[in-house]
């Protein structure tokens, strides 16, 4: 009786470490830049598990680089997440092996909601003032041993010429979005409508925003492009 007992206490042992020795597990690595190649610190790196729904988290180091490791084998969405910038996504299927992603992090778009009112006494919305001059030495600064530049330093643009929309005669209420894009010289360089409204209410909108002016968006004291969400509500 004793004998069996001890045989199977020996072979439940021999299956559990079995089945450890058989389970795989990964480790992800990698380093985060921004547009102009600057690292970026203290960025939140997630792994998550959608396999068994568990979440696998991290922050970048001063050098950018960050480190995931124990991972079990399974389906996974890798974010990467800092404010000011749009959240990486990436599936990834792990199977035991060690892999190695370089991500580059894209400065996040903004976002403008316009409502015209049809009232043709209502005054014009006035301009934005500038910013102060940045200080000169804005720029990226020098990370650890690793010597990796560090960037992630946003100024955002203000607008500093605003157009109204013109409420068109005889027009039904509706709403346009518009996808834009401001270019380093802080005009309006595109300008494209993304839903379906009126002719005569996207043509007021486009022509409005068409006319924008911001100070350029800065990236470490360099102007850039970004991107511009735009909601014209006509009321």
């Amino acid at each position: 009786m004793n004998s069996r007992l001890i045989t199977l206490v020996i072979l439940l042992a021999a299956t559990s470490t079995y089945g450890l020795s058989a389970q795989r597990f990964s480790r992800l690595s990698g380093s985060i830049v921004d547009q102009s190649g600057a690292a970026l610190p203290g960025v939140t790196v997630v792994a998550n598990d959608r396999t068994r729904g568990s979440r696998h988290e991290v922050s970048t180091d001063r050098n950018g680089r960050f480190e995931l490791i124990g991972l079990v084998e399974g389906s996974y969405v890798l974010e990467a997440d800092l404010p000011g910038f749009e959240t990486f996504h990436e599936n990834l299927a792990l199977n035991g092996q060690d892999l190695s992603r370089d991500i580059t992090l894209q400065i996040g778009s903004l976002e403008e909601t316009v409502t015209v009112i049809n009232d043709p006494n209502a005054a014009p919305a006035a301009p934005s003032e500038r910013y102060a001059p940045l200080p000169a030495d804005c720029g990226p600064s020098t990370g650890d041993a690793g010597g990796a530049r560090i960037g992630g330093q946003i100024r955002v643009p203000r607008k500093i010429r605003h157009v109204a929309p013109i409420y068109p005669q005889a027009s039904p209420a509706g709403i346009v979005t518009i996808d834009a894009v401001i270019g380093t010289d802080g005009f309006v360089k595109e300008a494209n409508v993304t839903n379906d409204a009126p002719d005569a209410l996207t043509r007021s909108a486009i022509n409005a925003v068409r006319q924008w002016e911001f100070d350029p968006t800065l990236l470490n004291c360099e102007a850039v492009d970004v991107r511009m969400s735009v909601t014209v509500d006509f009321r």
